[in-house]
């Protein structure tokens, strides 16, 4: 019955947000009565930090489970991983982001932080595709894990979500979009076959990457208007305790 709620809610929540789905709400779409609800859950608060630890707890399994699977290649685990993400976030409302961020500000750091430890793990995927031979040998895995993060950062930040017609998903898309391509070594690029490379590369994507990186425009901008991405590594806290090279 627990993962039930779970799992109900958690779609609830992430689809409409929580700060005005009150309990009736919560029970109706279980399809189970308020007092049921009230037994294993009996303030709204508990449930809404029981379905983050849930949703934690997925993801992580999930992730784990592809990363350690040996009979995929660097390129299926990193397809994998990335399409997972790109499923959470058709399924991520912006009233969800905005809930989040104004009324459970530790939960909205509680997850940047785990979303920065998710994709942390993906160094050792590119390692192993670089080893390989099929992403690129010299991409510094920390500068372009950090990027990700960067982009990711941006589109769940609300005043982008605010300012902007896509869904966080066509976001997540084209983020992967580019970053797969980026990684990529040029003679497999041809032979890429990524569920998430669904759509061309066009200018609006690299026009939409760069908006949601979510720049200081006045430090991080050069005098020649070319984005400073070393500066920014240094001026941020990093989330690599070693060097991954």
């Amino acid at each position: 019955m627990i993962e039930k709620i779970l799992e109900k809610t958690m779609r609830l929540f992430l689809s409409a947000g929580f700060a005005k789905t009150n309990t009736d709400e919560i029970a109706k779409h279980i399809g189970i009565s308020k007092r049921t609800l009230y037994r294993y859950y009996d303030a709204k608060e508990k449930l809404i930090n029981a379905v983050f630890n849930f949703l934690k707890e997925r993801i992580t399994t999930q992730h784990e489970a592809i990363i350690k699977d040996k009979s995929k290649n660097p390129r299926e685990k990193l397809n994998e991983i990335l399409l997972i993400i790109t499923e959470l976030g058709s399924k991520m409302g912006k009233p969800f982001v905005n809930d989040i961020q104004n009324f459970r500000p530790d939960l909205f750091m509680m997850m940047k932080e785990f979303r920065k430890e998710r994709l942390r793990r993906l160094a050792d995927i590119i390692k192993e595709g670089q080893d390989s031979g099929i992403f690129r040998k010299e991409l510094n895995r920390e500068l372009t894990i950090d990027t990700l993060i960067a982009a990711l950062d941006g589109i769940v930040n609300p005043k982008y979500l605010s300012e902007t017609t896509f869904s966080i998903s066509s976001a997540f898309d084209t983020v992967f979009n580019i970053f797969i391509h980026g990684i990529e070594n040029e003679k497999n690029n041809s032979q890429l076959k990524n569920p998430i490379l669904h759509s061309h590369l066009d200018t609006d994507a690299h026009i939409l990457f760069f908006q949601i990186m979510d720049f200081d425009t006045e430090q991080e901008i050069s005098s020649n208007g070319a984005i400073d991405l070393q500066n920014i590594r240094g001026k941020k806290k990093s989330i690599w305790s070693t060097n991954t090279n």
